[in-house]
């Protein structure tokens, strides 16, 4: 059986930990994650991928045969940054989410 790749970028945040931990249990899909600041989750089945998502290069090495890509992954501080300065994550994310969508577009 063939099994469908999925790659969960953000793995070590919350929601990408979560998504996971749920994923993993399928026997139909390959789990694969991505990791930057934080170690590398280790989980029996579940590969781990160190990836900088803003860069370019990097994102198309994690996403290269992959099926389905799952983005769950921001650049962000604490909420007192969120609510007096929101903007100096900006364009992190949007270079991030920029090279996801166009290696997964190809």
């Amino acid at each position: 059986m063939q099994r469908t790749k999925v790659l969960i970028c953000g793995s070590t945040g919350f929601i990408g930990r979560n998504l996971v931990k749920k994923l993993i249990k399928r026997e139909d899909l390959q789990i694969y994650g991505t990791h930057f600041k934080r170690p590398g989750l280790e989980i029996k089945g579940f590969r781990s991928l160190f990836c900088d998502l803003t860069d370019a290069q990097s994102v198309e090495q994690v996403t290269k045969d992959k099926d389905i890509v799952i983005q769950a992954a921001a650049s962000t501080s604490g909420s007192k940054d969120i609510v007096e300065r929101p903007y100096i994550h900006v364009t992190d994310n949007a270079v991030m989410n920029s090279h996801l969508l166009r290696s997964s577009y190809n």
